[in-house]
């Protein structure tokens, strides 16, 4: 409830001073806020303030456990969407690193759509390439499906256009 909301608040506010990311006058400030009933996402009340920066705000939101999940991994943020669902960067609070987590459209919802997100899963976990992301569970929240695998640093690749020579080079390699 609230007071468990507020001691987790206080808590991540003090790992963001104690790490030099906002002043002791700063985290007095939040505290009143939080004690107003303002505090909804404690990354992300103070990014809203310009106290800290996007990537401070996702990593105090993955430490305090708040936030949305799929799972045992709390989603951060959607990085994309496809025909299939969504591509959400994910924290691992049992191994603590950061994860892709890909969920099933919840129109994509009937046997023959979760079958086929599932293979897609399998068939990724049983190959070993460079090219391909390591598929590290599939599970469900709610009625939803999900995988998680490797997060990968750098852009999408949604809009962009490879020449066949190139793309069947780089998946050669």
């Amino acid at each position: 409830g609230f007071l468990k909301d507020l001691t987790v608040f206080s808590l991540i506010l003090r790992a963001a001073l104690d790490r030099g990311w906002i002043t002791a006058r700063q985290l007095s400030d939040a505290l009143k806020a939080g004690a107003a009933g303002e505090a909804d996402g404690f990354g992300d009340f103070l990014l809203s303030r310009g106290w800290i920066d996007a990537d401070r705000a996702l990593r105090l939101r993955a430490e305090s456990g708040s936030g949305p999940r799929a799972g045992r991994f709390i989603l951060l943020r959607e990085l994309g969407r496809g025909g299939m669902g969504a591509v959400h960067e994910g924290w691992d609070p049992k191994l603590r690193r950061r994860v892709a987590v890909k969920i099933l459209s919840d129109a994509l919802a009937d046997d023959e759509d979760v079958a086929r997100f599932r293979h897609e899963a399998e068939t990724a976990a049983s190959i070993r390439h460079p090219g391909i992301v390591r598929i590290h569970e599939i599970g469900r929240e709610g009625a939803r499906p999900f995988i998680v695998m490797d997060l990968l640093d750098g852009g999408t690749l949604a809009g962009k256009k490879f020449p066949p020579r190139r793309a069947a080079e780089t998946l050669a390699a």
